[in-house]
């Protein structure tokens, strides 16, 4: 479940100032359960689809890495640019840090 958790979390960049955080939540619970829950089974599960064809992932890496960065281009792709375009950083002690 860290894995879960973690994979929404490497997408948000991609979704930072599109979308409501409301939005992003609902996002991240959908996210998880029609993409991650498949892909973690199809890979890891010995009867797994890609297990069969020989995939052996052991730290991760297809699962959390592959889908979320797919689902970022996804999400860059559909939102498109921003309206508003921000020159200042949103908290700049977070920057700084």
């Amino acid at each position: 479940m860290k894995f879960a958790i973690i994979t929404p979390s490497l997408i948000t960049d991609s979704l930072s100032e599109h979308v409501r955080f409301s939005a992003y939540m609902v996002f991240m619970i959908l996210f998880c359960i029609f993409v991650y829950c498949p892909l973690a089974h199809c890979t890891w599960h010995p009867d797994g689809f890609l297990r069969q064809l020989g995939v052996v992932d052991f730290a991760g890496g297809i699962v959390v890495h592959a889908s979320s960065g797919i689902a970022a281009l996804a999400g860059a792709l559909f939102l498109r640019k921003r309206k508003v375009q921000s020159t200042s950083p949103a908290n700049i002690p977070f920057v700084i840090h």
